[in-house]
């Protein structure tokens, strides 16, 4: 599985602006001026701890930079190695990955984030090993189940399913 990027570029599509504030859209999408440049992203996948650590910074450069006052949000799973950076909420985020998975993803701050990833780069980000996680998943039927109960949050929000 490769990166993702969601830019803030509203002909990319890759945000269900609904779900999103209109004054934090207004702002991810504003061009840059000399008193304050513009930001091209509003979320991030990674599928590696170092890649998650570097979206990370990113964001945190992005947010001392580009003046932002929204507070950066990470998504862990527990079910994949992804990990989700982003200024916007999970919902809103149009990628078939996230989506597949939403109910295995929990929030962390940054700083959570950072520490677990240092300490533990491999996933599961909390120093289990990871096939005995995968296997305990998959015998107990909780992979189509984090599935279905994905796409029904989903659903009751109202987010359109990427097919």
């Amino acid at each position: 599985m490769s990166d993702s990027i969601g830019y803030t570029d509203p002909e990319r599509g890759l945000l269900f602006d609904r779900f999103v504030e209109p004054e934090m859209l207004e702002r991810l999408q504003r061009d840059a001026s000399e008193q304050s440049p513009s930001i091209p992203f509003a979320w991030m996948l990674s599928y590696r701890s170092s890649s998650a650590l570097n979206n990370i910074r990113y964001f945190e450069n992005g947010v001392r930079h580009c003046k932002l006052d929204f507070p950066i949000r990470v998504f862990m799973s527990e079910w994949t190695a992804a990990i989700v950076i982003s200024f916007v909420p999970l919902e809103a985020i149009r990628e078939p990955h996230v989506q597949e998975w939403y109910a295995s993803f929990y929030e962390v701050s940054a700083e959570v984030a950072k520490e677990r990833l240092s300490k533990f780069p491999e996933y599961p980000y909390d120093g289990r090993n990871v096939d005995t996680v995968l296997a305990e998943l998959r015998v107990s039927g909780q992979q189509d189940e984090i599935r279905r109960r994905s796409r029904e949050r989903l659903k009751a929000k109202g987010v359109p399913l990427i097919e």
